[in-house]
């Protein structure tokens, strides 16, 4: 899939994406280039399923290290590195979970 929907769960990217937001991710695999430090990635962890996370670091092995933007959250201290088959996607858009004010107006009654 190139475009992705995915819904945030918990609070550990906030205040950049809060519990119940929406952010549209585009898939790693169009993606000619590394994440760059500080873009917002998802990930695929073995244990805790598809995560959310800021590019803290890259290193020259190719893995990244990752952390949330609350500073309660879970990091690559407690995550570990990423490598570059687990960056699911690339997220680009954030759609509050309130969603967007429509774009064209309505007639009046």
């Amino acid at each position: 899939m190139i475009l992705e929907v995915l819904r945030i769960s918990g609070v550990s990217m906030a205040p950049t994406l809060s519990d119940g937001d929406f952010i549209l991710a585009l898939s790693d695999d169009v993606c000619a280039r590394p994440p760059a430090i500080g873009s917002v990635v998802v990930l695929r962890h073995a244990e805790l399923g598809v995560l959310v996370k800021r590019v803290l670091k890259t290193e020259e092995s190719g893995k990244i290290a990752v952390g949330g933007d609350n500073p309660m959250s879970s990091s690559s201290e407690s995550l570990g590195t990423f490598a570059s088959d687990q960056i699911i996607g690339r997220a680009f858009l954030r759609i509050p979970k309130n969603g967007f004010p429509r774009l064209i107006g309505s007639k009046a009654a």
